[in-house]
């Protein structure tokens, strides 16, 4: 057994690609100080799990995550080999701290670039000199993920890069979907811009949940943070969530509450992989991972933040549908494109590329109270082969708690809607079923929809 190592991440690679995974962000894999100063539960010094510290050796990869740790650098590599001869890219993030000459953090980002093959980083904006990094001849042929880029500096006004190496990669994304489906009101027309959002100069990384945060499974599991072991009684952590128990705090007996969380886990999969941008998933999340309600587990080495494998059997239908979510936005560009939509019918085939639509079609539904969304993306816009286009998808969100029938728009002659999933349903299989009523289909509370054409 490799647990805890990079050859552990070798081991789970046939398993990352039975999911369809193609890229991984690993958090720091450089050497750090382990130890935190304060002490916390039970009296002994807290563990930096994280990576995040003061005290670091930005160039050297860390013995104690190898198997042998007299050969690090070799371990690091075969990682990373293994990996990409799989199809699998590799992010490293960089918590380059304040005060660090900026030659030097060019000097050590090209040096994993070059040493190592790492396809890219994720770095502190608030701390890395973005326009040095993002004109830097070298680190263009790299992946840089940050908060946010200053792109007019960076690129000439008229410019548009060959290779959109940079992206955004902020919490945005996920205030507004979270908000969104737990039933907030004013959340839709952000909601709808965050699934368009893809501009030309830089990519978006879009996730609902990550290291810092709730598990999406206790994102409808706690309304509130349980991070007393972290010995700081539960003063840690972010208080604003924008999460929702279903009823229940915690841990459940009842099959409506756990039906209903498991309902809003599909939501949330469904908005995050059927938006434009690239989407980030919290490993675990695919199987329902949980931290007991630590929404900050920086210090837990231990089952709080371990994944729990034991649950991939347990939710395996969950798993199974996350593994064809994924094949379905990997097998249609019109999900991904690589360029913003436009919302507008620019090659005259009758319909435009995307559009939005409440429960009368063509007309969203932007005011404070609502929370239903239609969003149609036109496959005429894209080929899946050299005769085909892609195919029409309508995606339908109901996250009021009342049932809505959502008017479709009209196909094209010859064509019909199919219901591809309905998260009402709760099975872990898409399968396409003609809708016996093509004007109006009924989205059940709290529930989404796909259709497609056909």
């Amino acid at each position: 057994m490799n647990n805890g190592t990079f050859l552990g991440v070798v081991d789970k690679i046939p398993y990352l690609k039975e999911l369809g995974v193609n890229c991984i962000q690993l958090m720091p894999i450089y050497e750090y100080n382990e130890l935190i100063g304060q002490t916390g539960f039970g009296g002994n010094h807290k563990l930096n799990y994280w990576g995040y510290s003061n005290e670091n050796y930005y160039f050297a990869p860390k013995a104690s995550y190898c198997a042998e740790p007299t050969q690090a650098a070799d371990e690091v590599k075969y990682m990373i080999d293994s990996l990409h001869n799989n199809g699998i890219e590799v992010i490293m993030e960089m918590n380059f701290v304040k005060g660090l000459n900026p030659g030097f953090i060019q000097d050590c980002l090209r040096y994993w670039f070059l040493e190592y093959h790492i396809d890219g980083f994720k770095i502190p904006s608030e701390t890395v000199p973005g326009i040095l990094l993002g004109t830097d001849p070298i680190l263009s042929k790299v992946k840089l993920l940050a908060e946010g880029w200053d792109l007019e500096k960076i690129y000439p006004k008229d410019m548009i890069p060959d290779l959109k190496n940079l992206a955004e990669y902020n919490a945005g994304y996920s205030a507004d979907v979270k908000r969104f489906l737990r039933g907030d009101e004013e959340q839709v027309a952000a909601v709808a811009n965050r699934m368009k959002k893809n501009p030309d100069k830089c990519g978006i990384i879009n996730y609902i949940t990550n290291h810092d945060g709730f598990t999406l499974m206790d994102l409808y599991s706690y309304d509130m943070k349980h991070n007393e072991k972290n010995g700081e009684n539960n003063q840690d952590g972010a208080d604003y969530n924008y999460s929702w128990n279903c009823g229940t705090e915690g841990k459940t007996k009842s099959k409506k509450v756990s039906n209903l969380r498991r309902k809003q886990v599909i939501n949330a999969l469904l908005m995050l992989f059927l938006s434009q941008g690239t989407p980030l998933l919290l490993a675990g999340d695919e199987f329902g991972n949980s931290q007991e309600g630590n929404n900050n587990a920086y210090c837990q080495d231990n089952e709080i933040s371990w994944l729990d494998w034991n649950l991939l059997e347990q939710n395996n239908s969950l798993f199974q549908f996350v593994k064809q979510l994924i094949k379905l936005r990997m097998e249609h560009p019109i999900l991904h494109m690589e360029e913003q939509l436009r919302n507008m019918d620019y090659i005259s085939c009758g319909l435009p590329d995307i559009s939005f639509h409440g429960i009368k079609a063509w007309y969203p539904d932007y005011k404070h109270y609502s929370r239903v969304l239609g969003v149609m993306l036109a496959g005429n816009y894209v080929k899946i082969n050299r005769n085909e286009n892609d195919r029409i998808f309508y995606l339908g969100f109901n996250m009021h708690w009342e049932n809505h029938g959502f008017d479709l728009p009209k196909l094209p002659s010859g064509k019909q809607w199919y219901v591809l999933y309905n998260s009402n349903t709760g099975g872990d299989s898409m399968e396409e079923q003609v809708l016996t009523n093509q004007r109006i289909y009924e989205i059940p509370a709290r529930s989404a929809a796909v259709l497609i054409s056909k």
